[in-house]
Parts: C-alpha cells; sequence; structure tokens
C-alpha cells in the first residue's frame, strides 16, 4: 500500500498546514451524522484512515526529513484512505511523493488514525 508524502516547512507550518490531519478527522467525523442516509441510498463503505509523521525523538529524525528538502520542517505520511478523503471533501492538500509501505522510515509517530468509520462511496 501506498502512503502519499506531505512535506512542510516552517512557513507552512505558520500558515496552518500543520492542521489539514485535524480538518480531515473533523470532516469525517462530521460527514459520519449522513450515515443513515447513506446507508439508505446504499453509498457506504469501510476504510481506514491513516496519517504518520515522522518521530522527533528518533535518532535519525533530523537526517531522515532533510533527505525530503533542505528547508522541510515536518514530514507526513498519509495512506490511500487518506489521500481520497482528503480528494473527496476537498481538504487541499498537496503531496510531494509517493513512498511503498516498506520504504516508510522507522519509528514513525501517528498524527490521524480512524480504523473504524465510514465514508460515502464517490
Amino acid at each position: 500500500m501506498a502512503h502519499h508524502v506531505m512535506v512542510l516547512t516552517r512557513q507552512d507550518v505558520n500558515e496552518g498546514q500543520l492542521r489539514i490531519p485535524e480538518v480531515l478527522g473533523e470532516t469525517i467525523v462530521r460527514s459520519m451524522a449522513q450515515v443513515p442516509r447513506q446507508v439508505q441510498a446504499g453509498t457506504l463503505h469501510h476504510d481506514h484512515v491513516e496519517v504518520l509523521t515522522l518521530h522527533p525523538l528518533h535518532e535519525r529524525y533530523q537526517e531522515t526529513r532533510r533527505g525530503y528538502g533542505e528547508h522541510v520542517y515536518i514530514v507526513l505520511f498519509f495512506n490511500e484512505a487518506a489521500r481520497l478523503a482528503c480528494e473527496m471533501y476537498e481538504i487541499e492538500a498537496d503531496f510531494a511523493a509517493q513512498v511503498e509501505d516498506h520504504q516508510l522510515p522507522a519509528d514513525l509517530g501517528i498524527v490521524l488514525q480512524m480504523e473504524h468509520y465510514y465514508i460515502a462511496a464517490v
């Protein structure tokens, strides 16, 4: 499974882009209020949304982070379901790269994890 890499500079963080995973989680929760109608319409499916980040206490944090660019401050990894949910809910997330699971750095932290949620099929 692929993860989509979002890199943020300090300026991006100052502009609020670090809130993207939080906005995504809030949007998904709000959309779940529509679940009863979606069930009746048969347009619902289950998915697992996950956003990971480089763990700042990992010994190779600085080195790994710089591997994505000189001015990169934070690196986020969105799984495919998270990327699709951003697209569906029109949450602007710019992805710099795509990596496979086996290419993910070691010792990642969890920013957003929603294991059991339902989403309308597009």
